[in-house]
């Protein structure tokens, strides 16, 4: 990667041994005082259109602006001279200086092979409808979905919510807990689907144990799909998260058995709840 620091130290070096401003340098290049002020304070880099010209003014290569081995400047220069000879890894290397117009149309003429290992590399450099259409191929290969799960955790924020959705769709029960272990970084329409996928799925456990992700609806949802199923006693678990109100309404749909489960997480209760709970155990003899 880029060491900016060293690369604004450079330019500013260079122009002061050209005895030029920054106003004139900017003036130069087409760009405002600021944008010059910010390259030589490391706040921000020129993109990769501004290199040639750059480098012609202050009288160095590119190699020795960015500092960088021989390889990457060479992609610079490959990229610079639009050639269609650079891997998906060369831009990934140098995507930090390249304009999103050039990545996408790059990108755009390699969709069909990439995988999710170069996909990981250059995936916060793209916009969402570059991303979506990257990962419906990668669900039509022969690598399909598991490559996908390999690579999730670190793509998660950057996965656009309407497509990970068509991910969660997809998964199978035995491949849940690989989404599961990036579900705080869901958005409300991805997590309901998963929560309802687990369900399905009959993947309780998933659920309990991620319980502390869920909003007050799902887990009223939740709390609602247990009860009408007859299976109560998989609540015990998620107690602590739920409001006084879902739990009085497991205790008051519980059976003799069940509550004799719900005893366990007892001490979770609030007080109107364990009341409750009291008289109910009193009720069924226990």
């Amino acid at each position: 990667m880029f060491d900016v620091e060293r690369i604004a130290k450079t330019i500013k070096e260079k122009r002061i041994e050209k005895n030029m401003t920054q106003l004139a340098l900017a003036d130069y290049m087409g760009v405002s005082y600021q944008a010059v002020s910010n390259w030589e304070r490391g706040n921000s880099m020129p993109d990769i259109s501004k290199l040639e010209d750059l480098c012609s003014v202050l009288d160095i290569t590119v190699e020795e602006l960015l500092g960088m081995e021989s390889r990457a400047a060479k992609t610079v220069e490959k990229i610079i001279n639009d050639s269609d000879e650079v891997s998906v890894e060369e831009i990934a290397e140098v995507a930090p200086i390249i304009p999103p117009s050039t990545i996408r149309e790059k990108v755009e003429k390699k969709k069909e092979k990439i995988n999710i290992g170069e996909l990981s590399g250059i995936i916060e450099y793209l916009d969402s409808d570059s991303v979506e259409e990257l990962i419906s191929n990668l669900i039509k290969t022969e690598e399909g979905l598991s490559g996908i799960y390999d690579g999730i955790f670190d793509m998660i924020e950057f996965i656009p919510e309407s497509c990970l959705c068509e991910i969660i769709e997809k998964t199978e029960a035995e491949n849940l807990g690989f989404l599961a272990d990036c579900i705080e970084d869901f958005g409300t329409k991805a997590l309901d689907l998963f929560v309802k996928k687990c369900i399905e799925k009959d993947c309780f456990d998933i659920i309990s144990d991620n319980a502390e992700f869920f909003g007050t609806e799902t887990l009223s949802k939740i709390v609602d799909d247990r009860i009408e199923k007859n299976k109560i006693s998989d609540l015990c678990e998620m107690v602590e998260e739920l409001s006084e109100s879902e739990v009085m309404k497991i205790i008051e749909k519980a059976n003799a058995d069940e509550l004799e489960k719900l005893g366990e997480c007892a001490d979770e209760f609030g007080i109107k709840a364990l009341d409750l709970f009291v008289k109910k155990c009193l009720e069924n003899n226990r």
